[in-house]
């Protein structure tokens, strides 16, 4: 693939980290930026940043993180988390939202995870999956530490960690009591100049929406669905 000339980086926030769970865990929150290449030099020409009703509690764990929360009627509502429940459906977003993704290579910084939940939404919502080439920041993060491209989790490579080693500011991360709390634009943000510094540097690599671990399972169910 030819460096692309325009890229959508995304990032997602969810009640947990397995969408393949029972009860399954659930997007709660997505956002978008979309860069294009002017001159050499990217420039963000577009965002969508969309708060999302999970139809589910989301654990304390995973609250803890996100600052999100899921409370039909307030009941239970811890003060200074955002209730989801009163946000739309993925469902009602998931056509307008894949016809705006279209196939534009889209880039994250665990792009296995969050494309398992996107891929997972958009099949619940009865929408076509990503299709277009996938880059990951943390695969060139680990790239980079010597220890390959694997799908897994490397130790030491989130994205605290590269904002970190590409001298980043992060205190965008940090919530006003200062204790550090996860947002999908926030971190998306953080990711798109991550990615616009590697790219730089050739450690971008675009690899098939195919490839990507949940996909393979998939087909591998359709092929032995016994």
């Amino acid at each position: 693939m030819t460096a692309p000339e325009e890229v959508i980086v995304g990032d997602t926030e969810t009640t947990g980290l397995h969408p393949d769970d029972t009860p399954p865990d659930r997007l709660c929150s997505a956002s978008f930026i979309r860069l294009r290449r002017f001159g050499g030099v990217w420039r963000e020409v577009d965002v969508q940043t969309h708060l999302v009703n999970p139809g589910r509690e989301i654990p304390e764990g995973a609250a803890r993180v996100n600052g999100f929360t899921w409370t039909p009627g307030g009941a239970r509502f811890i003060a200074g988390r955002r209730n989801l429940a009163g946000e739309a459906r993925f469902s009602s977003i998931a056509g307008p939202l894949r016809d705006w993704l279209g196939d534009t290579p889209l880039v994250f910084h665990n792009a296995v995870f969050d494309c398992d939940f996107l891929d997972a939404e958009f099949q619940a919502a009865d929408v076509p999956l990503l299709d277009q080439p996938i880059l990951c920041t943390k695969k060139a993060f680990s790239d980079i530490m010597g220890l390959g491209r694997p799908d897994v989790y490397v130790p030491g490579t989130n994205l605290n960690a590269l904002c970190d080693r590409l001298g980043i500011d992060r205190s965008s991360r940090l919530g006003p009591d200062g204790r550090e709390l996860h947002g999908a634009e926030v971190d998306a943000r953080l990711a798109a100049r991550a990615f616009m510094k590697l790219e730089q540097d050739n450690l971008m690599l675009a690899e098939p929406a195919c490839d990507l671990p949940h996909r393979k399972s998939l087909m591998r169910n359709f092929m032995n669905p016994f």
